[in-house]
Order: structure tokens, then C-alpha cells, then sequence
């Protein structure tokens, strides 16, 4: 990064860690242009829940026990979660299983890809109404301190919060 050493108080990476080809370097980077003490924080997704179901243009995923690990190179870290998965985790893989066959069999579909889209924007409307309020942000989250020796399946979003060292 085009930054002299040590000259930021705080690094934010929201939904990043997944594209990069080299996260440590990175990470060596968010170290190197912190202050001693300043502060990084992570937000990625959750590969461990149900159901999970990655960009096709992401390269890699990190479990709370890796990215741990990979924080705690350069960083005092801790990590937690966000946004709760709801119902059962048997429930979350067979609806996340069911829609995954819909789509495939509506792209063989003359107007599949139409029917899907009209379906995406109408159960997608439905769930950001129940989850809006009025300024248009989503209501506040609760951040869960997760056990960094083993991987969480409870949360859909991962949350770092590094201080450098």
C-alpha cells in the first residue's frame, strides 16, 4: 500500500480476506501501516454454517481457528459472530439443497432465468422488509465472542477485531 509506516489508527477490510491471493501479505501490510496499538478489523463470512454457499470469484475461506491463527502473527486478535442462523442446521442444508436443484432445473427452462430472477427479487424484498427500519439501515447486531480453537457454525458473519502489536 502507498502508506508510510505506521500512519493509520484503524485498517476496516469489510468482505475482502475471501478475494485476496496472499491474505497474509495483506495482513503484513494492515501491520505495517498501523500504529503500534491501532486497530484492524475484519468482516468476512462464515464457511462453516450450514449450507454455506461461496462467490465463485473468491479463492479461499477462513475458519475462526485459521484466521485466528493467521491474526495472531502480527496482531492481538479476537474474533466474533454475527447475525445468528435461524432453525436447525439439518433444516438450513435442505432448504439451502432445495434451492440450489430449483435454480439448476430453471436454468434448463425456456424463461427460467427470468422466473428466478422475478423469485430472487420478491423473497429477497421480503426478508430486507423485515430486516429495514426507517433510515434504511439494518437494525443493530449483537457480536458474539466465539472460542478460537474451534470452528462456529451458529454465525453467518465473522467479525476480527485486531490490535497491532
Amino acid at each position: 500500500m502507498p502508506f508510510k509506516d505506521g500512519c493509520f489508527d484503524a485498517a476496516i477490510a469489510m468482505e475482502v480476506m475471501q478475494y485476496l491471493p496472499q491474505p497474509d501479505t495483506f495482513l503484513n501490510e494492515c501491520h505495517r501501516i498501523l500504529k503500534k496499538g491501532g486497530d484492524l478489523v475484519l468482516c468476512l463470512p462464515n464457511k462453516d454454517v450450514p449450507g454455506f454457499h461461496k462467490s465463485p470469484l473468491s479463492i479461499r475461506f477462513f475458519s475462526v481457528p485459521k484466521l485466528f491463527a493467521l491474526l495472531n502473527q502480527n496482531f492481538d486478535a479476537k474474533i466474533f459472530g454475527a447475525f445468528p442462523i435461524s432453525g436447525s442446521a439439518s433444516w438450513q442444508r435442505l432448504r439451502i439443497g432445495i434451492t440450489v436443484m430449483a435454480g439448476k432445473a430453471l436454468d434448463l427452462v425456456p424463461k427460467g432465468k427470468e422466473v428466478k430472477g422475478f423469485i430472487n427479487r420478491f423473497f429477497l424484498r421480503k426478508t430486507l422488509l423485515k430486516e429495514e427500519i426507517e433510515d434504511g439501515m439494518v437494525e443493530d447486531f449483537q457480536l458474539v465472542p466465539l472460542d478460537c480453537d474451534s470452528p462456529d457454525s451458529r454465525h453467518n458473519v465473522l467479525y476480527a477485531i485486531a490490535h497491532a502489536r
